[in-house]
């Protein structure tokens, strides 16, 4: 299997949405994932937890001192995923009323998500480097508008003339990014220059002279 095949999963879930991530300064300081973004982020991928992911076998277990107290409690079982499965376990001090079980159940699910690539750019470091979470940022919020303007944005192009891919490669031509990679107000923009007939006709010319270039190519 070729090294592609492999990173599949791992390229498809590594990136992290800094909006959910928070630094904490104990233990040398961190970045923190928020459990329940990654359970989004699982499902969004997998389906609804418990159907073909999850933790399963789950057993609870306690350390006792030589006084018959409970010092650690731990756990351990198996996460289960549509490509396979991870045996996995945690443990941590017990403390009463401290809700160790549900604590200890969503670390495993942590560690074993981070396994499989989940969010693997703050568990390799990258967010410790302030421009690389600024970049993040930005991406998150170009994709999010995206989703919320590609229908409208589409109709918006048939109806002046063109297609989506046309546009893409007129953009591409003149070194500037896909409508897809722009923010909101800059697809805005685009359309208010392309919808001026003058514009709209040299698009079309250029449009033209690229895909003929293309062809002879």
């Amino acid at each position: 299997m070729s090294e592609k095949d492999n990173l599949e999963l791992w390229r498809q879930v590594e990136k992290t949405d800094p909006r959910y991530t928070s630094k904490v300064n104990s233990r040398g300081g961190f970045t923190a994932i928020g459990a329940q973004y990654q359970t989004k982020e699982a499902t969004k991928l997998w389906g609804p937890m418990g159907g073909t992911w999850g933790i399963r076998k789950l057993l609870f277990g306690m350390t006792h001192d030589a006084e018959g107290s409970p010092i650690e409690i731990w756990a351990e079982g198996e996460f289960f995923y549509p490509g396979g499965s991870i045996e996995i376990a945690s443990d941590m001090s017990y403390k009463p009323g401290n809700d160790s079980r549900k604590k200890l159940r969503t670390d495993m699910m942590t560690k074993a998500l981070s396994q499989l690539g989940f969010s693997a750019d703050v568990f390799m470091g990258l967010f410790d480097d302030n421009k690389y979470v600024q970049q993040r940022l930005h991406e998150v919020l170009v994709e999010e508008e995206w989703e919320e303007d590609r229908i409208g944005f589409c109709s918006t192009l048939d109806a002046l003339g063109f297609g989506y891919e046309e546009i893409c490669l007129w953009q591409q031509a003149r070194d500037k990014p896909r409508p897809s990679a722009m923010r909101r107000s800059e697809r805005e923009i685009l359309l208010d220059w392309v919808s001026d007939r003058d514009n709209k006709d040299r698009v079309r010319y250029d449009i033209e002279a690229l895909s003929a270039h293309l062809e002879e190519a």
